[in-house]
């Protein structure tokens, strides 16, 4: 694993995660100060000591070893490096001790003579609660993840649509590979449900749709969990004729209960008449929100992003409008100028909300939007960090982010500003990373073993 710190303008990787301690040693410079190496070795918050050497002493190491027996204590690290020693020290003349934080911020810095146990302690009183700590991942066998069109989480489960439609799920606690997609044989019902006492008029229609464009097929998207149960919205295709000689085409969206015996669908719900009036072309997504649905969807009237919240009436089979969220595109898309495109991409979860370039999250008990207190880490231009996801933490907000060198960020904080910025290293380069639970970060390794891995990580 590695921590990205940045000083001065360079970026540099250090061989650890979490908080670190960092000592500068030439040799001849520390004749006087085993002691002190001795006594930060008993502090029993400090799992590591990182010993930093100019590399060209590499060629010596025994004579080092022998001079002061780092290998006699394990929490001791000897790293060799010209460039590491170059950009911590400051000291050039004196060992020099220096901690940095998760996010790569140094947090403390003395020459190593003079410095001040007691505040090293506290500094390192929560370390072992902040470092991230790296589970066994999960390989997909059997599913091409190369190919995939979407990864998310929901609930505990680690989500992938792969570009035939079909979503494979797993978690840690079940991490035998499911996987869910619409058949041939269910399309009949999926249209009988739909169209309830019409069918017979419209359904005939829909066959002759169905043969002459293939890639109008029902199709599953959005699979969620939600009370335990597995759901998915269900894309189909409706027509009207609007002439004698024309008919359109409309999209149209129902929730399906999907039965994880057997991966088929066992419930549908249709979208309720109140919901289906201020709904354009079907839902785009669906959301898990404390315990709520919310949807997003374009207004029939206005064209423009609409979110609501609603929820499953299984008396009526219907999914119910509960309450229209007012919620704007932020004011800085407008002044960035962003990509229309990218208007319409939101994260939501916990109730929480943030559009994925904007400054703040809406925080919908709260009814308030919520600054961000983001870092400028690698940053040329608005579009150069984006926000992956969000989660809840008591009244503490998290926000998962990827900036513009593709290292992926945990920025916590609450309402009153900032507490903590943690880099998620070991995945970089890695677009799909999200939340999973509240304390968890899932992720897919692309270029390296195609797995999903789960991260643990504290504040």
């Amino acid at each position: 694993m590695l921590l990205f710190i940045f000083l001065t303008g360079s970026l540099v990787a250090l061989p650890c995660f979490g908080q670190q301690v960092y000592i500068t040693v030439q040799p001849g410079n520390c004749v006087n100060c085993t002691s002190k190496l001795y006594e930060l070795h008993r502090l029993k918050n400090l799992n590591k000591i990182n010993i930093v050497i100019q590399g060209r002493f590499q060629e010596s190491k025994k004579d080092i070893e022998e001079l002061y027996e780092f290998n006699s204590i394990k929490k001791f690290n000897i790293i060799y490096s010209d460039s590491l020693f170059e950009t911590i020290s400051k000291a050039q003349f004196f060992p020099e001790l220096v901690a940095f934080n998760g996010a790569g911020s140094e947090i403390y810095r003395s020459v190593l003579t003079k410095i001040n146990l007691k505040k090293i302690e506290q500094l390192f009183s929560n370390d072992a609660a902040e470092a991230p700590e790296a589970n066994s991942p999960i390989c997909m066998e059997g599913v091409n993840m190369e190919a995939g069109a979407s990864f998310n989480t929901s609930a505990d489960l680690a989500i992938f649509q792969d570009v035939f439609n079909r979503f494979s799920f797993v978690s840690q606690k079940n991490p035998e590979i499911h996987s869910v997609k619409i058949q041939k044989d269910e399309y009949e019902k999926l249209y009988r449900f739909f169209y309830q006492t019409d069918f017979e008029r419209k359904y005939p229609g829909v066959e002759i749709i169905l043969e002459k464009f293939k890639s109008f097929k029902p199709q599953a998207t959005n699979l969620f969990q939600y009370n335990g149960q597995l759901y998915s919205l269900i894309q189909l295709r409706d027509w009207e004729k609007t002439s004698a000689t024309d008919t359109t085409i409309y999209i149209k969206t129902i929730v399906g209960e999907w039965d994880k015996t057997n991966s088929r669908i066992k419930k549908m719900y249709n979208l309720s008449p109140e919901l289906n009036r201020i709904v354009q072309v079907g839902l785009h997504d669906i959301y898990v929100m404390n315990g709520k649905l919310g949807c997003k969807f374009a207004d029939r009237v206005t064209d423009q992003f609409s979110f609501a919240l609603v929820h499953l009436d299984d008396k009526t089979e219907q999914l119910v409008l509960d309450e229209k969220i007012p919620i704007a595109l932020p004011s800085e898309y407008r002044v960035k100028n962003i990509n229309p495109y990218m208007t319409w991409n939101i994260r939501a979860r916990a109730g929480l909300i943030a559009f994925d370039y904007s400054n703040h999250i809406f925080a919908l008990p709260e009814n308030k939007n919520i600054p961000i207190p983001f870092p400028e880490l690698n940053m040329k231009s608005f579009e150069d960090r984006i926000i992956t996801d969000v989660q809840r933490l008591g009244k503490d907000f998290a926000v998962l982010h990827m900036d513009a060198k593709k290292e992926n960020f945990i920025t916590v904080f609450n309402e009153e500003g900032l507490i903590k910025h943690i880099a998620l290293s070991e995945t970089k380069g890695n677009f799909d990373c999200r939340f999973s639970g509240k304390n968890q970060v899932v992720f897919i390794d692309h270029k390296g073993d195609g797995c999903v891995h789960f991260i643990d990580w504290k504040y």
